[in-house]
């Protein structure tokens, strides 16, 4: 569980390499964050949630996420788009998810 950003960027890939569950919780999600983010994880995650994390302007989860092989995917109460949810839709790996949770967006 990751409840600021400083505290993801204490993390590093030697860190996340054998965490099959993220969980980001209660904070605002920045360019900082994405790069860090795009930086460190790799590989397959059982489940990445994001809970109460809204994104600065000209942030998308389609971003953050593009690629991302994860089989459960959790978007909690961060007020994604119709249009940013299409933009996750496309860039995650198809063979990979199995489940999307949406709730409370």
């Amino acid at each position: 569980l990751i409840t600021s950003e400083d505290q993801f960027f204490e993390k590093n890939k030697s860190d996340i390499r054998y965490v099959t569950t993220l969980c980001f919780k209660g904070f605002s999600l920045s360019e900082k964050f994405f790069k860090h983010f795009t930086e460190i994880i790799e590989g397959e995650f059982y489940k990445i949630e994001f809970i109460d994390c809204p994104l600065e302007e000209g942030l998308t989860f389609g971003d953050i996420l593009d690629s991302c092989n994860v089989i459960y995917l959790s978007i909690i109460n961060c007020s994604i788009t119709e249009s940013d949810l299409s933009e996750v839709l496309i860039r995650i790996n198809p063979y990979c998810i199995k489940n999307i949770d949406l709730s409370g967006n």
